[in-house]
């Protein structure tokens, strides 16, 4: 067998060389360019030239027609003195002086009036040459526009040539390349084909990728902007109505002892009677305390628009709270219990707002006696336990540590994500009223090392949960607020216990 013949090794074209089709017609749309701005110049030039040599030849003319006017007026005053025959000489001395001194004036006078006339004649001439010259002025402005106007209807029909040439290549190319299809689609002119490539299809899903992306993230967007929308305004609840109070009276066990609460419709009269019938009361059962406590709770939003009877609101507080300074543990467990069962009903935003209108009357009691206090503790406890549904813990004594134990066992996420916001909210406000009570804090003498340091980091968590929740609205951004400010800067070392906030 003969040996094979070597291949001819095929030169391979450096990327320097090698120039690509759309480099070629760059090339070539800036050759033509650079041609009609060429030819522009020129002619431009062309333009410009006789131009010139016209402003020159004008003013040679007008300085040769002035030349020629001088002249002809010198020539006429030279005549003029020749024809006039000498006059006679008279007989008399004294006429021919007086002729003679007549003839002189005359002379002067004639002196005077012919160069007047003749710089007259020359001011009318340069007026005639000014007109001539301002009308070739407009005559070659129009002329420099009508040229303008060529090289830019020029210009426009290169760019147009150049357009269709590039369009025919590309369509040779694509006839040379690309095998003929019976059914092509056209679009734009028949510049683009669909062709059965493998690269122009993975565009294609890179585009609808591409779009679909967008897409999504247009969603999200208008997601974001949905819940972060401003609520629509409520129409303000009126709180307790006569016709409540009227209701509650006839259904509790202190009837009998405001039988004029009924027939009364004047506000401050009602709180007067209410206040010194609460005063002349002596000794009552643990039912009828309970009753008149609900009765002070309720009639701190009795026609509450009213503000003007805000002290009668606390006084009638301050006047049932005197009744019980004498209780047994049991009994102040009884009523903190009651209490919570009668006002925190409902679900939702409903129950959030009859537990904040419970809070109002709670923050009096806790600054009346340590009875109270201890009413209210057990009412906020109790309200901890009922929303989160969660038993209380009975090896705890200290108030803070139980409903810290509590909060620890909340699942907090959940809360946010399910469209709880409310309850989550009556957890925080019950808490945070719970810790910043000065009574509480007292029992704990290194709040900042021990308990302090524990609810600051685990409120921060809380407060991350509520910020990254997928529900975050107006509300949400509230509550993360009232967390940062009422519960993580009450725990911080710096924060003074106070009586409540």
């Amino acid at each position: 067998m003969a040996p094979a013949a070597p291949k001819k090794a095929i030169p391979k074209t450096s990327p320097k060389t090698r120039k690509t089709r759309a480099q070629i017609k760059a090339n070539e749309n800036n050759n033509i360019i650079r041609n009609a701005d060429e030819n522009a110049s020129k002619t431009k030039t062309a333009l410009e030239m006789p131009k010139q040599q016209r402003k020159k030849s004008a003013e040679i003319r007008d300085d040769e027609t002035t030349i020629k006017i001088v002249r002809k007026l010198r020539k006429r005053r030279k005549n003029e003195t020749a024809e006039c025959p000498a006059e006679s000489e008279s007989e008399n001395g004294d006429e021919n002086k007086v002729s003679k001194g007549r003839k002189k004036k005359a002379s002067k006078s004639e002196e005077i009036s012919e160069p007047n006339k003749v710089d007259d004649e020359a001011a009318k001439e340069n007026v005639r040459t000014r007109r001539g010259k301002e009308t070739t002025k407009h005559d070659e402005q129009e002329n420099g526009q009508k040229s303008k106007r060529n090289l830019q209807n020029a210009k426009e029909t290169l760019k147009m040539s150049d357009e269709s040439d590039s369009n025919k290549i590309d369509q040779k190319m694509a006839d040379k390349t690309v095998p003929k299809i019976n059914n092509l689609s056209c679009n734009n002119n028949n510049n683009y084909y669909n062709n059965n490539n493998n690269n122009y299809m993975h565009m294609e899903e890179e585009d609808g990728e591409f779009n679909n992306s967008w897409k999504n993230k247009g969603q999200l967007l208008e997601a974001v902007c949905a819940a972060l929308e401003e609520p629509p305004e409520l129409e303000p609840e009126v709180g307790c109505t006569h016709d409540d109070l009227g209701q509650f009276l006839l259904n509790s066990t202190i009837k009998e002892m405001f039988p004029f609460a009924l027939q009364l419709k004047n506000t401050t009269e009602i709180f007067q009677r209410l206040i010194s019938a609460i005063y002349e009361l002596e000794a009552v059962q643990l039912d009828q305390l309970l009753d008149l406590y609900h009765l002070a709770i309720m009639m701190q939003t009795y026609q509450q628009w009213e503000t003007c009877h805000m002290n009668y609101r606390h006084e009638l507080l301050d006047a049932v709270a005197e009744l019980s300074v004498e209780l047994q543990p049991k009994d102040i467990e009884y009523l903190g219990i009651s209490l919570c069962d009668r006002f925190v009903i409902g679900t939702g935003m409903k129950r959030k707002d009859k537990v904040i209108d419970m809070h109002s009357s709670i923050v009096l009691l806790i600054n009346n006696s340590d009875v109270n206090c201890q009413i209210a503790m057990t009412t906020l406890l109790a309200t901890f336990a009922k929303v989160s549904g969660l038993n209380l813990p009975e090896k705890e004594t200290d108030v803070i540590k139980k409903s810290f134990e509590m909060a620890k066992l909340v699942d907090w996420m959940q809360l946010g994500e399910s469209g709880h916001e409310a309850d989550l909210f009556v957890l925080v406000r019950s808490f945070s009223l719970i810790m910043n009570t000065q009574q509480n804090r007292v029992k704990h003498s290194n709040w900042n090392q021990e308990l302090g340091s524990e609810i600051h980091t685990f409120f921060m968590k809380v407060l991350r949960t509520v910020r990254f929740s997928r529900n975050y609205n107006f509300f949400a951004m509230m509550i993360e607020r009232y967390i940062a400010f009422c519960v993580v800067r009450g725990a911080t070392p710096r924060a003074n216990p106070t009586i409540v906030i």
